[in-house]
């Protein structure tokens, strides 16, 4: 399950069910959708931050919440398979460098 949570209220704003053997970063992008449709309707500010665990560690995500939707998104490295950034990024630790 993926679930888009309010941080202040604690309540889903939306959600997917998917098998276990699909990949989190395909439902992170649609999870983003859906939320801008709620807040849309609901006529709410749209989210500026969005945090998600180390599995939504994909470029993609970064530059759609970025560019589309005027974001900024909060997620550690995912260390699997990964090499050390490059210096102006952040270290494995999270550290800005």
């Amino acid at each position: 399950m993926h679930l888009a949570v309010d941080t202040k209220s604690e309540l889903p704003l939306a959600f997917t069910v998917t098998p276990a053997n699909e990949a989190d970063c395909i439902q992170a992008l649609n999870l983003v959708q859906k939320v801008s449709k709620v807040l849309t309707s609901i006529k709410c500010e749209q989210t500026k931050y969005w945090t998600m665990d180390s599995g939504y560690d994909f470029n993609r995500i970064y530059e759609n919440i970025l560019f589309d939707h005027n974001g900024q998104v909060v997620i550690p490295i995912n260390k699997r398979n990964a090499k050390q950034p490059p210096a102006e990024y952040h270290d494995f630790n999270g550290t800005p460098c």
